[in-house]
């Protein structure tokens, strides 16, 4: 179980790293690099998921909470999508990127806080 929760720590940790290179990618220009970092990404959203559904499988009592953070991690991913698709199609993103923030952070709390 160990083994699981530090994939799936690594896994979101390397997503939030190629999120930001894409980002950066982006704004230098070079879209070419943006697309593959974001198909790369792609798969780690897969990777953090399975991850993800395998941690849940552990569980010996299944609380409403833990279904809570999974909603909130699957959100988490799909506002990075969202706050990518309206930076590159020029579109105004401040509010999306200030309900990445707060959702990332209570996801993370919750994580952090509920035992396995």
């Amino acid at each position: 179980m160990t083994a699981t929760v530090h994939m799936h720590v690594t896994a979101w940790f390397t997503a939030l790293v190629l999120f930001g290179s894409a980002l950066v990618f982006r704004r230098a220009g070079m879209v070419r690099a943006e697309k593959i970092i974001f198909i790369v990404l792609r798969i780690f959203y897969l990777f953090i998921i399975a991850t993800g559904v395998k941690l849940l499988s552990f569980l010996a009592e299944f609380q409403p909470v833990y279904i809570l953070k999974t909603v909130s991690g699957l959100f988490v991913i799909s506002l990075i999508e969202m706050v990518s698709a309206r930076d590159r199609k020029g579109k105004n993103t401040p509010a999306y990127w200030i309900l990445l923030a707060l959702l990332f952070v209570y996801t993370l709390y919750l994580g952090i806080k509920l035992p396995l």
